[in-house]
């Protein structure tokens, strides 16, 4: 049983080693490899939980809505780890408001130009 003991904590401090010696070689290997692209292109989709609120007592949130935005982002890079990144990205969030005034609205009252 205490052989088995002393065989675990030996492969433990093996497999340490390995790990802490191969680490400066993994991140050596993705440096080189982010410097060899000049320009990265990156698509992105994101989900988006939005609503509305208002300050007027009158009106109430009628809640939140879900949503996406979705986009293209350009990465050029001058070194390994500086870049100028832009974009473009299209955005579907909202919401909806329910108002309890029994007041007429602005546009109700406008009077149309003769």
């Amino acid at each position: 049983m205490e052989y088995l003991q002393n065989l675990k904590s030996v492969v433990k401090k093996i497999v340490l080693v390995l790990l802490l010696t191969s680490a400066p070689f993994m991140l050596m290997a993705q440096a080189q490899a982010q410097t060899q692209q000049r320009i990265v292109i990156g698509l992105h989709v994101d989900p988006i939980i939005s609503w509305f609120s208002s300050d007027v007592a009158v009106t109430q949130n009628s809640g939140a809505r879900p949503g996406f935005s979705f986009g293209l982002t350009f990465n050029k890079y001058f070194t390994s780890n500086y870049a100028f990144s832009t974009g473009i990205g299209l955005l579907n969030a909202g919401g909806s408001l329910i108002s309890n005034s029994a007041q007429p609205t602005i546009l109700q009252l406008s009077k149309p130009l003769q």
